[in-house]
């Protein structure tokens, strides 16, 4: 159990760490601006104030659960490629012949997200 605790930490810490970098980006970005950029009404405090959350916050999503969920699907088939391997060539065969269902299963999980 261990292992799942500590991915999901490590991949919440990155994804934390980019988004925190990212909004102190972004918001250097409208820092930069003319002052007549904060005229437009799409550019308002308000406005501003979403887009630092809401856009950091999906980047986050993508790279923090999401990256982890991929990462473990890749390094399950190769882990079962290779065990396959040691044992037997047949058995590599037939592990072979469930790679498509573990690709269709990882790409339901992604959506479920």
């Amino acid at each position: 159990t261990a292992l799942p605790i500590s991915k999901t930490f490590f991949f919440g810490y990155a994804g934390e760490a980019i988004t925190s970098r990212l909004r102190s980006m972004a918001f250097g970005a409208m820092l930069r601006q003319e002052i007549s950029w904060f005229d437009d009404p799409h550019h308002s405090t308000g406005a501003l104030a979403t887009r630092l959350a809401k856009d950091a916050s999906e980047v986050k999503g993508g790279l923090g659960f999401r990256l982890a969920v991929v990462v473990q699907l890749i390094s399950t088939m190769i882990a079962i490629l290779a065990v396959a391997l040691v044992y037997n060539w047949q058995m590599t065969l037939v592990t072979l012949s469930a790679v498509p269902l573990l690709i269709a299963s990882g790409a339901f999980q992604m959506r479920a997200l």
